[in-house]
């Protein structure tokens, strides 16, 4: 794989989209999280929370909080993890939110030896109805993991795996998500172009 070439030129093309005055508050949003999602990609953390930050700052939408607690456990801050994961309203999620909301609580519960967080992670997957079988696989996954964390303190090995997991399972499912910022009045469907850059590299 060569993404950098193709990611970069993803990266100019929101930036410039961003800076167009017919973009809505909402695209806006949007595009910052697309923006958010390529740094992501480039593993360069805090450019991707701020921009997940800024998106949050926009307009409502918990998922951008959700997004942006990932980037604090790859920043090795699970602490603000949790309490921005703890603000959440879950009623304002998606299924499709809700679960990496689930997926990026496991993690947290993991990562901070936290009793009452692991309880909470593990009704929360317990209660996590899936349809694609590659989803319940996951939780399934995380749910062991998360049992395991409770008999006894998570060793790096399961921190980093269960961090692994949690990238890749994000990842796709962001391939069921539409997100449509609304560029002069019209609908454009950017919330596979990232994803779909890099795969057409594979």
């Amino acid at each position: 794989r060569n993404d950098v070439p193709l990611l970069n030129e993803a990266l100019t093309l929101f930036q410039g989209l961003l800076k167009d005055d017919d973009l809505t508050v909402e695209g806006k949003a949007d595009m910052q999280k697309l923006i958010g999602d390529i740094y992501r990609h480039q593993g360069d953390w805090l450019k991707a929370l701020e921009c997940y930050q800024q998106s949050s700052q926009l307009t409502v939408r918990p998922i951008y909080d959700v997004f942006a607690s990932e980037c604090l456990i790859r920043l090795n801050r699970p602490m603000e993890a949790a309490e921005m994961l703890l603000s959440i309203d879950t009623k304002l999620l998606n299924a499709n939110e809700y679960a990496d909301y689930v997926f990026t609580f496991a993690v947290v519960a993991i990562e901070n030896g936290n009793s009452e967080f692991s309880g909470r992670a593990e009704q929360q997957l317990r209660s996590l109805s899936l349809k694609e079988p590659y989803f319940r696989e996951r939780r399934d996954k995380f749910l062991l993991d998360v049992l395991d964390a409770r008999q006894q303190q998570a060793s790096r090995s399961v921190i980093v795996r269960i961090r692994a997991a949690l990238s890749e399972t994000l990842r796709r499912t962001r391939r069921y998500l539409i997100l449509q910022p609304n560029l002069m009045g019209i609908g454009i469907d950017v919330g596979r172009f990232v994803d779909d850059l890099t795969a057409s590299t594979q």
